[in-house]
């Protein structure tokens, strides 16, 4: 019964939280009077640097000692979010999302919503992947050496 709660916060919460830890962060970034254009780009389209890098490191530290199932497949609704956002609105707004914000965008509030969560998830999960085969490795090599 944990696993199932477990995978189902990891589904439902952690793109979630991977936004507000990425608008977070960006502010903060901001504080210190950092171009704000260097800022927008790196923590938007097109490069998503700052969320990949946020659930980078989430999901190494996250699961450093067990990675469960639904660590593994955090992805699936954002995923499915970002699809369905797509078909509604055709293939034309793919090109938008992950175009530069411009002058005429304003606040952009989809370019935020919808990819962002969407790369922090993913980036999580190979966190969460990497760590899986980091640990399994440890113990077959482990057992290795003791027979």
């Amino acid at each position: 019964m944990g696993s199932v709660v477990y995978a189902a916060l990891c589904l439902l919460f952690l793109p979630i939280g991977g936004l507000i830890f990425d608008i977070v962060v960006s502010y903060v970034l901001g504080i210190f009077h950092l171009n704000p254009k260097l800022v927008d780009n790196l923590s938007a389209s097109p490069y998503f640097a700052l969320p990949i890098a946020l659930g980078l490191a989430t999901g190494f530290y996250l699961n450093r000692q067990n990675v469960r199932f639904g660590d593994l497949f955090a992805w699936l609704a954002p995923a499915a979010w970002f699809t369905w956002y797509l078909f509604a609105g055709g293939l034309n707004r793919f090109e938008w999302l992950l175009s530069p914000r411009g002058p005429e965008c304003g606040e952009c509030l989809e370019q935020l919503f919808f990819p962002i969560p969407l790369m922090f998830s993913v980036a999580y999960s190979v966190a969460a992947l990497c760590q899986k085969i980091r640990l399994g490795a440890g113990k077959f090599f482990t057992s290795r050496r003791a027979s």
